[in-house]
C-alpha cells in the first residue's frame, strides 16, 4: 500500500488532507476542553473580626423627691456614760455631755419671758414680738438623740419635738431630722439639707452637748453654728427655735471635769454666751429658748432622768416640750388657748 502512496499522488495528498483534519479535530477538542473548565476559584480574604460595642443604655430617669417632705434620720445610739477622756479642757471655755442632759431640764411652770440667769442668753418677752405661725405649719426638729427620743419609752411619739408638734394645731406637719450622737458640723452635711427641703414655716434645733463632750473647739462650734443659721434662714422661710445649753454641772460627777462642778457650770455658761452671740444678729429669724435657768428640775424631781442617767424620762421631754411652748406663746409664735 506504501508502495501505491509512493507513486500515486492524488492519494498522497488525500492522506494529507487527513492528517491535517485529525490534527484540526485534536486542536478544536483540546481547545473546548480548556474553554469548558471552571475557572480556578479565588481566594477570599479573611473576614475582620470585629469586636462587639455594647450599645449604650438610655439614662435612667430619677423621680424626683417631693420638696414638701423629708424622711426621718432618727436612730437610737448608745446610752453609756461619758468618760473622763472625753470631756472638754476647760482651757478651752466650754464643757458638757455626749447628747446627755441636755435634754433633762425645764421646768413647764416656769413662766415665759423669765430671766435667763446666769446663762447670759434671754428668754422670750413677756409682750408678743413675733409673727403668729401660718397655718398649717410645716415643722422640722433638727438635732441628736435628745430629738430623736432616747430614753422615751415610746421615742416616736415621745421625744420632746414630738410632743411639742402635737401642742401645735391639728393639720402641723411634724418631720424629724434627726441622728444620734451627731455633732453640729455632721448635721450641716445630713440634716440641713432635709430640713430646707422639706420647706418648713417652724424649725427648732438643739445641738451643742456633743460638741462638747468631743471638745469641739468653741471659735469652730460658733462658725458652724453661724453657718448652720445662715442657712436655715436663707433657704427657708422658717422661724427658727434654737435651744442652748441646761446646767450640765447637776447630772456631772464633779471628778469628770478638772476644777468641778464650779468650772463646768462656767463653761456651759461660757458656751450659752456664745450661742446666744452667735443668733443675736439674725433679729427675730432666731428665738433662743434659755434652757439653763431651768435645770433646777433636775434636782427636784429625779424622774425627769431615764434609767440611763443620761437622757430624759418620758416625764422630762414632756417638761421640755411645755417649755419651749410657752416661749413661743410668750413670743407670739402661737396663740394661748
Amino acid at each position: 500500500m506504501f508502495e501505491s502512496l509512493r507513486y500515486d499522488p492524488t492519494a498522497r495528498r488525500l492522506l494529507l488532507v487527513a492528517g491535517l483534519l485529525l490534527a484540526l479535530a485534536l486542536v478544536l477538542g483540546v481547545f473546548t476542553a480548556v474553554s469548558n473548565a471552571p475557572p480556578p476559584a479565588t481566594p477570599v480574604p479573611p473576614t475582620a473580626t470585629l469586636t462587639p460595642t455594647a450599645t449604650p443604655r438610655p439614662s435612667a430617669t430619677l423621680t424626683p423627691i417631693p420638696t414638701d417632705t423629708v424622711p426621718a434620720l432618727d436612730t437610737a445610739v448608745p446610752t453609756d456614760t461619758p468618760r473622763a477622756d472625753r470631756l472638754p479642757s476647760p482651757t478651752v471655755g466650754a464643757s458638757g455631755g455626749s447628747d446627755t442632759p441636755t435634754d433633762l431640764i425645764p421646768s413647764p411652770t416656769v413662766a415665759a419671758g423669765e430671766s435667763g440667769g446666769s446663762s447670759g442668753a434671754p428668754t422670750a418677752a413677756a409682750t408678743p414680738f413675733l409673727t403668729p405661725l401660718a397655718r398649717p405649719i410645716r415643722y422640722v426638729a433638727i438635732g441628736a438623740s435628745d430629738t430623736v427620743g432616747v430614753g422615751a419609752t415610746d421615742p416616736t411619739t415621745q421625744a420632746w419635738p414630738a410632743v411639742l408638734a402635737a401642742r401645735l394645731p391639728a393639720d402641723t406637719r411634724f418631720t424629724r431630722a434627726a441622728r444620734g450622737g451627731i455633732v453640729l458640723g455632721e448635721a450641716l452635711k445630713l440634716e440641713v439639707g432635709q430640713a430646707v427641703a422639706a420647706k418648713p414655716t417652724l424649725i427648732t434645733v438643739w445641738l451643742a452637748a456633743n460638741d462638747i463632750t468631743r471638745q469641739v473647739p468653741i471659735a469652730g462650734y460658733q462658725q458652724q453654728l453661724d453657718t448652720l443659721l445662715t442657712r436655715l434662714t436663707g433657704e427657708t422661710h422658717a422661724q427658727i427655735v434654737l435651744l442652748n445649753l441646761p446646767d450640765l454641772s447637776l447630772v456631772l460627777s464633779p471628778k469628770l471635769v478638772p476644777g468641778g462642778s464650779s468650772q463646768l457650770r462656767a463653761d456651759v455658761v461660757n458656751w450659752n454666751r456664745v450661742i446666744e452671740s452667735t443668733a443675736a444678729p439674725y433679729g427675730d429669724r432666731v428665738l433662743l429658748v434659755d434652757l439653763f435657768p431651768q435645770s433646777g428640775i433636775i434636782t427636784s424631781d429625779s424622774s425627769v432622768v431615764s434609767g440611763d442617767n443620761w437622757h430624759p424620762s418620758t416625764k422630762g421631754y414632756a417638761a421640755i416640750a411645755d417649755y419651749v411652748y410657752s416661749q413661743m406663746q410668750a413670743a407670739g409664735l402661737v396663740s394661748t388657748p
